[in-house]
């Protein structure tokens, strides 16, 4: 599988100019929607549906940390919750599942659409956007709490590192998805192209895995630093991206 250390100068050269001056001229923009954007409102019932599946993983996420991975039971997260064993089951496979999260797989239909409707500016920043709003703000209703179960599960996977699978196969199928989404952009927008020399699937899955690594390690910063809200996370993994800009035009000087 290829990695950006498989690039040659020239491609990297010509990737890193491109998008390092996409990121100068169009920061203000991202950073501006970081601060300033707001969700269209939800149904009740799908907002009834948040609040309950936040109330379960809070719950279980809590109980893990006060109680340990192997002292908590289903009937436990159900009584804190005050739900039934049915409708934690709807919502969570397993009590490994409510405690340590269930990734999405896919992107959904309609978000798809909106990322292809139209050229972006800066491709690699606004399939991170892509990523944190189908991977992290869209699980849940109310920031605070969503950060902290978080941090929780950085704590739990730490101590329970054979949770690890639990999560690994979900990241594969929506990295996938992505690449999939990405292959159809750069093939609507071919002008849009830097790796002409290279195949489109190529181009995408390095842009895939750029983003990826940025929010890695924005998600790493931020998940040791309380009470920092999602919009912090963000600038973190824009931070960090143009950091990775920086290091790599250094690297071929």
């Amino acid at each position: 599988m290829c990695t950006i250390s498989s690039w040659t100068d020239c491609e990297l050269h010509t990737v890193i100019h491109f998008y390092t001056l996409s990121l100068i001229l169009h920061s203000v923009h991202f950073y501006t929607k970081f601060i300033l954007v707001t969700n269209e409102p939800l149904s009740l019932r799908e907002r009834k549906r948040q609040q309950t599946r936040q109330a379960i993983e809070e719950h279980a996420t809590r109980l893990a940390i006060e109680r340990g991975l192997n002292n908590v039971t289903v009937e436990d997260i159900c009584q804190a919750a005050q739900i039934s064993r049915r409708t934690l089951f709807n919502y969570v496979e397993s009590k490994e599942a409510a405690i340590i999260g269930t990734p999405p797989r896919d992107i959904p239909a309609e978000e798809q659409e909106k990322f292809l409707s139209q050229p972006h500016s800066d491709l690699i920043a606004a399939t991170m956007e892509l990523y944190l709003d189908n991977t992290i703000s869209a699980q849940f209703v109310d920031e605070t709490t969503a950060a902290e179960i978080l941090r929780r599960r950085k704590h739990i996977r730490r101590e329970n590192p054979s949770l690890a699978h639990l999560s690994s196969a979900n990241h594969h199928e929506f990295f996938s998805n992505l690449h999939e989404l990405l292959t159809q952009y750069l093939t609507r927008y071919p002008e849009q192209r830097i790796l002409t020399m290279h195949s489109v699937e190529h181009e995408a899955n390095h842009i895939a895995k750029i983003a990826f690594y940025a929010v890695h390690l924005g998600f790493m910063e931020w998940i040791d630093s309380p009470k920092e809200s999602f919009a912090t996370l963000r600038r973190k993994c824009h931070h960090n991206l143009d950091s990775l800009s920086t290091l790599a035009s250094e690297r071929i000087k």
